[in-house]
């Protein structure tokens, strides 16, 4: 009775391999991480479903933060030339005051109004202010070897409102302030 069970599975496998050999052998996986095969930009190595972009560093305020070596740098991808999309982490090296810069974006990805970040995580409230100016300031007292987290932070930029010309500032200059922006509160879209 075995003995036929064994034929009676070696026969299936037989006919199912003779039934696969008419087509072709499926192209080897090549490594790459992005479903886009069409996108005109190197890889970036990175796992997210959306096609490969090219991504842009950010300028940190090397006074107070740092990338660790093992985190994704804080950086930026600008679509369609009006929407920004930010991704990365920064450290705290020491404790840093509300108001510190913690990095600045160039002109072509400044938000158009001021845009709020928060960020809770393991009990500690994270949160920054990125002025119009592309600078982010921090909205509360962070302390050393503390993280803050970027990704899914993003906002139309100053183009998509239809500005001629930017603001601009330095990293260590004035930037706006909390008080001095209008937040506007979630909207239900749903």
């Amino acid at each position: 009775m075995r003995l036929l069970a064994l034929v009676a599975c070696l026969a299936l496998v037989r006919v199912g391999v003779s039934a696969d050999g008419d087509r072709t052998a499926a192209e080897p996986f090549n490594g790459a991480v992005h479903s886009d095969p069409g996108a005109d930009v190197v890889d970036d190595g990175m796992t997210e479903p959306s096609h490969a972009v090219r991504w842009m560093d950010v300028e940190v305020n090397a006074d107070a933060f740092v990338t660790r070596k093992s985190w994704q740098p804080p950086q930026y991808h600008l679509q369609d030339g009006t929407y920004v999309r930010m991704r990365g982490w920064v450290s705290t090296i020491r404790a840093a005051a509300v108001g510190e810069a913690v990095f600045r974006l160039p002109e072509e990805a400044r938000p158009g109004r001021g845009e709020p970040w928060r960020v809770t995580m393991k009990g500690t409230d994270r949160e920054i202010l990125l002025g119009e100016d592309g600078v982010a300031r921090l909205l509360r007292d962070i302390p050393a070897d503390n993280w803050l987290p970027l990704a899914g932070f993003a906002f139309n930029s100053w183009r998509a409102g239809g500005a001629d010309v930017a603001p601009t500032a330095e990293l260590g200059t004035g930037s706006v302030t909390y008080e001095e922006v209008e937040v506007q509160p979630p909207k239900d879209e749903l």
